[in-house]
Protein backbone atom coordinates (compact mmCIF):
# COMPACT_ATOMS: atom_id res chain seq x y z
CA UNK A 1 0.00 0.00 0.00
CA UNK A 2 1.58 3.37 -1.03
CA UNK A 3 2.35 6.30 1.77
CA UNK A 4 -0.10 8.45 2.05
CA UNK A 5 1.81 11.47 2.74
CA UNK A 6 2.08 12.56 -0.88
CA UNK A 7 -1.72 11.08 -2.05
CA UNK A 8 -2.41 14.67 -3.14
CA UNK A 9 0.02 14.58 -5.23
CA UNK A 10 0.67 11.61 -6.58
CA UNK A 11 -1.43 11.55 -9.90
CA UNK A 12 -0.49 14.73 -10.28
CA UNK A 13 2.96 13.87 -11.09
CA UNK A 14 2.49 11.14 -13.12
CA UNK A 15 0.15 13.23 -15.42
CA UNK A 16 3.58 16.08 -15.10
CA UNK A 17 1.04 18.72 -13.63
CA UNK A 18 3.58 19.01 -10.29
CA UNK A 19 7.10 19.31 -9.32
CA UNK A 20 8.11 18.02 -6.39
CA UNK A 21 11.46 17.06 -5.57
CA UNK A 22 10.89 15.65 -1.91
CA UNK A 23 8.10 13.05 -4.07
CA UNK A 24 10.64 12.33 -6.56
CA UNK A 25 13.22 11.58 -3.43
CA UNK A 26 10.60 9.67 -1.81
CA UNK A 27 10.08 7.07 -5.17
CA UNK A 28 13.82 6.91 -4.85
CA UNK A 29 13.49 5.21 -1.57
CA UNK A 30 9.68 3.89 -1.42
CA UNK A 31 9.01 0.99 -2.49
CA UNK A 32 5.13 0.89 -2.83
CA UNK A 33 5.31 4.28 -3.90
CA UNK A 34 7.49 3.42 -7.33
CA UNK A 35 5.01 0.30 -7.97
CA UNK A 36 2.08 2.67 -7.57
CA UNK A 37 3.41 5.06 -10.31
CA UNK A 38 4.58 2.20 -12.25
CA UNK A 39 0.51 0.85 -12.34
CA UNK A 40 -0.22 4.34 -13.13
CA UNK A 41 1.89 4.95 -16.24
CA UNK A 42 0.57 1.65 -17.49
CA UNK A 43 -3.17 2.40 -17.22
CA UNK A 44 -1.96 5.92 -18.90
CA UNK A 45 -0.07 3.71 -21.59
CA UNK A 46 -3.22 1.30 -22.31
CA UNK A 47 -5.56 4.42 -22.29
CA UNK A 48 -3.93 6.40 -24.60
CA UNK A 49 -2.82 3.26 -27.34
CA UNK A 50 -6.15 2.63 -27.62
CA UNK A 51 -8.38 4.60 -30.05
CA UNK A 52 -11.00 6.50 -28.30
CA UNK A 53 -14.78 4.54 -29.61
CA UNK A 54 -16.55 5.61 -31.94
CA UNK A 55 -19.35 8.16 -30.80
CA UNK A 56 -22.71 6.98 -31.13
CA UNK A 57 -25.13 8.76 -32.96
CA UNK A 58 -29.21 9.01 -33.54
CA UNK A 59 -29.96 8.37 -36.47
CA UNK A 60 -31.15 10.77 -38.51
CA UNK A 61 -34.52 12.01 -40.23
CA UNK A 62 -33.05 11.67 -43.06
CA UNK A 63 -31.58 8.32 -42.89
CA UNK A 64 -34.68 6.61 -42.08
CA UNK A 65 -36.34 5.24 -44.82
CA UNK A 66 -40.42 6.47 -45.65
CA UNK A 67 -41.38 2.79 -44.81
CA UNK A 68 -40.10 3.00 -41.66
CA UNK A 69 -42.10 6.83 -40.79
CA UNK A 70 -45.12 5.01 -43.03
CA UNK A 71 -44.80 1.85 -40.59
CA UNK A 72 -44.52 4.09 -37.23
CA UNK A 73 -47.79 6.41 -38.47
CA UNK A 74 -49.52 2.53 -39.59
CA UNK A 75 -48.89 1.59 -35.84
CA UNK A 76 -50.35 5.41 -34.79
CA UNK A 77 -53.71 4.82 -36.51
CA UNK A 78 -53.86 1.86 -35.16
CA UNK A 79 -53.49 2.03 -31.44
CA UNK A 80 -55.82 5.13 -31.94
CA UNK A 81 -58.45 2.91 -33.22
CA UNK A 82 -58.16 0.26 -30.92
CA UNK A 83 -58.55 2.81 -27.76
CA UNK A 84 -61.64 4.52 -29.69
CA UNK A 85 -62.82 0.34 -29.94
CA UNK A 86 -62.34 -0.12 -26.83
CA UNK A 87 -64.04 2.49 -25.16
CA UNK A 88 -67.67 1.34 -23.30
CA UNK A 89 -70.69 2.66 -25.60
CA UNK A 90 -72.29 5.52 -24.19
CA UNK A 91 -75.15 4.62 -21.75
CA UNK A 92 -78.51 5.27 -22.81
CA UNK A 93 -80.10 7.70 -19.63
CA UNK A 94 -83.94 7.26 -18.87
CA UNK A 95 -85.84 10.05 -19.84
CA UNK A 96 -87.65 11.37 -16.77
CA UNK A 97 -90.90 13.41 -17.53
CA UNK A 98 -90.87 16.47 -16.49
CA UNK A 99 -93.61 19.77 -16.60
CA UNK A 100 -96.87 18.59 -18.45
CA UNK A 101 -95.11 15.46 -19.75
CA UNK A 102 -95.22 14.24 -16.53
CA UNK A 103 -99.42 14.89 -16.24
CA UNK A 104 -99.56 13.44 -18.89
CA UNK A 105 -98.52 10.10 -17.72
CA UNK A 106 -100.50 10.49 -14.07
CA UNK A 107 -102.92 8.88 -15.66
CA UNK A 108 -104.77 11.89 -16.29
CA UNK A 109 -107.14 11.92 -19.56
CA UNK A 110 -106.09 13.84 -22.60
CA UNK A 111 -109.42 15.38 -23.05
CA UNK A 112 -109.16 16.90 -19.78
CA UNK A 113 -106.17 18.13 -19.59
CA UNK A 114 -106.68 20.16 -23.01
CA UNK A 115 -110.06 21.30 -21.13
CA UNK A 116 -107.38 22.59 -18.52
CA UNK A 117 -104.85 24.17 -21.17
CA UNK A 118 -108.28 26.53 -22.57
CA UNK A 119 -108.88 27.42 -19.41
CA UNK A 120 -105.47 28.88 -18.62
CA UNK A 121 -105.55 30.72 -21.95
CA UNK A 122 -108.90 32.14 -20.80
CA UNK A 123 -107.55 33.24 -18.00
CA UNK A 124 -104.68 35.00 -19.33
CA UNK A 125 -106.41 37.01 -21.92
CA UNK A 126 -108.84 37.86 -19.30
CA UNK A 127 -105.96 39.05 -17.31
CA UNK A 128 -104.34 41.00 -20.04
CA UNK A 129 -107.50 42.86 -21.01
CA UNK A 130 -107.58 44.24 -17.46
CA UNK A 131 -104.05 46.06 -18.42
Amino acid sequence: MPCDRFAEIRLLHAYGEVESPDFETHLATCVECRAEAREIDEVRGVYHSEPPPAPLRAPDAKRLPLAGWAAAAAAGVVAVTGWFLMQPAPRQMPVTPVGSEARLMSGVSIDRQIASVRERLRILRITEKDF
